[in-house]
Formats: structure tokens, sequence, C-alpha cells
């Protein structure tokens, strides 16, 4: 009979989405994992497999618990713009928390490029992708319309351009210039 769990899977969960989102997968070593969540090698490998299933896991986490509700407004609006707007006013209230300065994880992952396994590459890509199907169906709700003169394909592309300038600017800049720069696209949106 296997021994009942000492610990809540969820927050050792928490906190390796987050020892992963600060330092990357590569940079993660097992051991800092250990130490960041408090349980040995054998906990580890029984809740969460190994090193990579435990990544998987924890872009699961990080796509509901962060990204999913981030882009909700995207899903919950008839009008395109409005919607668009909402997201970028959750974007801008995200900003404060500390682990904004690390990025998006999943756009982290993609960045990685072929130094990660390809199986967490296109786990992080179907995510991000509900961001660009969400922005081009209100983009398209936009324009269909008539609240949008510019064309759907390159406003999808500009935001979500901007959107990583703003998560860079976070990081480089800090919050104050990222929530202003935000604002300034939310503005520039409206005229588009």
């Amino acid at each position: 009979m296997a021994r009942p769990l000492s610990f809540s899977p969820e927050d050792k969960l928490k906190i390796a989405m987050m020892v992963f989102w600060k330092n990357g997968y590569n940079e993660t070593s097992i051991s800092a994992l250990l130490e960041a969540m408090s349980i040995n090698k054998y906990s580890l490998y029984q809740q969460f497999g190994n090193k990579e299933s435990l990544f998987i896991h924890a872009l699961e986490y990080y796509d509901r618990e962060i990204f999913s509700p981030l882009i909700a407004p995207l899903t919950q609006s008839q009008n395109g713009k409005q919607a668009i707007d909402a997201y970028l006013s959750n974007f801008s209230d995200q900003l404060p928390l500390e682990q904004a300065q690390y990025g998006c994880l999943l756009v982290n992952t993609l960045l990685a490029g072929d130094a990660l396994p390809k199986v967490l590459r296109d786990i992080a890509k179907h995510y991000t992708m509900k961001l660009n199907i969400s922005l081009q169906e209100n983009f398209q709700m936009a324009k269909h319309n008539g609240d949008l003169k510019l064309e759907v394909r390159d406003c999808v592309g500009f935001t979500l351009m901007t959107i990583q300038a703003l998560l860079n600017t976070r990081k480089s800049h800090g919050m104050k210039a990222a929530q202003t720069n935000t604002e300034f696209f939310r503005q520039t949106l409206k005229n588009w």
C-alpha cells in the first residue's frame, strides 16, 4: 500500500513552475527543484516523474492558473476591440507581480529553441496559439463590425510583438515603464 502524500502536489507544482519560470528549463537542476520544493527525489519522481515530465506539468499549471485567466477577456465579449482592450487591461494589472519580470514562461520556452526537447516546445506552442487565435477572432470581429481600419493579420502580428516588447520592458525598465507603454498601446489600438 502506498504511503499517503505529506504535501500538496499543487503547492509543489506551483513552486516548480516558479523555479522553471525564473531560471529556464535547461538552467534548472533537479537539486534546485528538490530544494525549492522541499521534497526528496523519490517523492518528486513518484508524484511528477522526471524533470521533463515535471516541466510539462508546470506548463499545464501555468496555462491553467496564469495564461488562460490572463487571456480570458478575449473570449468573453462580442465586441472585438473591447475584448482586446480588456485583455490589455488585465495584462497591465499583472505587471506589478514579481513573476512578470521573468516574461512569459510559454514564450521563454519557445525562445529556447532546439536547446529544449521538441515535445516541450510543442506544448508551449499549443498554449500560445490560444492567444494568437483569440486575437485573430477579435480583430476579425472588429473588422466585421466596422471598428477596424487596418488588416487583421497585421494587427495580430503587431499586437503579439508589442506584448513581448512590453514583457521585455518590464524586465529591463521596470513595472512603471511597462504599464505606461501598455496604456499607450491601448490608446493607440482605439485608432486602428
